[in-house]
């Protein structure tokens, strides 16, 4: 591919390796999993069934706050408290026995 901008040649090299990358294939699980309030300022109610453990991360890969099954009871939904957290926006790795599901949160 070759494109004329004022009166310079820009040649763009393309490169295949055979396979795409996209967003789908990192959607690991496309079962029901919310988050709300979003955006929130002090707690975020989870809502995924089978709920094993909530890891919160900044968007770094800077894990914020780790609760695992024994900090809540209910493996269907759970409060966490974010008030504490610096405004940002923030990604929720969510496991559960069916998988891992992925989603974000935006702390005002």
């Amino acid at each position: 591919m070759c494109q004329v901008i004022l009166g310079r040649v820009m040649v763009f090299n393309i490169v295949s390796f055979g396979f795409e990358v996209g967003v789908n294939q990192f959607a690991v699980d496309s079962r029901q999993f919310s988050v709300f309030p979003n955006p929130a300022n002090e707690t975020v109610n989870i809502k995924a069934e089978n709920i094993k453990e909530i890891v919160v991360s900044n968007l770094l890969g800077v894990q914020m706050m780790r609760l695992p099954r024994t900090d809540f009871s209910s493996l269907n939904s759970m409060t966490i408290d974010i008030s504490k957290l610096p405004q940002g926006i923030y990604l929720l790795r969510v496991q559960s026995n069916d998988g891992l599901r992925i989603g974000k949160v935006v702390k005002e």
